[in-house]
């Protein structure tokens, strides 16, 4: 999956070795990579800015600007759901995890 690194980061990578990640980069890494990115607050799913024109940092949430959700892959959208703090479970079907999703992106 590729994701937006927002700040330097070194991490343990799912081979058990480290890797550095710098701000701005769009790498491709794994769920449990972005997993650990995440938590520390150094990656956003997708593409879409993490910063605005003054500079200040948004939430970090995974938000994609027009999303196709239908489009995105199961990973994915597991991904989509742990950076919005979405609760769905990763042996759902991914029609259960997409249903999930939308009824959370209604609510707000």
């Amino acid at each position: 999956m590729e994701v937006l690194i927002t700040r330097n980061m070194t991490i343990a990578t799912d081979a058990g070795t480290a890797r550095q990640f710098v701000k701005g980069e769009k790498p491709d890494i794994s769920l449990t990579e972005f997993g650990r990115l995440k938590r520390a607050k150094a990656a956003v799913l997708g593409t879409g800015g993490t910063e605005d024109d003054s500079g200040d940092d948004h939430d970090g949430k995974g938000e994609i600007e027009g999303a196709n959700f239908e489009e995105m892959s199961k990973a994915e959208l597991l991904a989509f759901a742990a950076a919005n703090e979405i609760d769905v479970d990763p042996k759902d079907t991914k029609a259960v995890i997409l249903a999930k999703i939308k009824a959370e992106e209604a609510n707000d």
